[in-house]
């Protein structure tokens, strides 16, 4: 579950992502509602995780890719 800043976070952005602002969009929703933004926030966040993980995967690789090639040609 979320932390309270990452609650206030996750009704933000989806304010934002339909187009109003936090106070209007918040008083709106029922607690069931934000639980649903809650999970679909948490998704998003670990989304953006795996892949910033497999760009740092991938530049190691290259890397480790390229270290490799200097080898071979010394």
């Amino acid at each position: 579950m979320l932390k309270n800043n990452l609650k206030l976070n996750a009704i933000a952005w989806k304010a934002k992502s339909a187009g109003q602002s936090y106070g209007v969009f918040s008083v709106s929703l029922s607690e069931k509602d934000k639980e649903q933004i809650y999970m679909e926030y948490e998704q998003m966040l670990e989304s953006r995780k795996e892949e910033e993980n497999m760009r740092l995967e991938q530049a190691r690789l290259k890397q480790a890719a390229q270290k490799a090639k200097k080898k071979i040609k010394k």
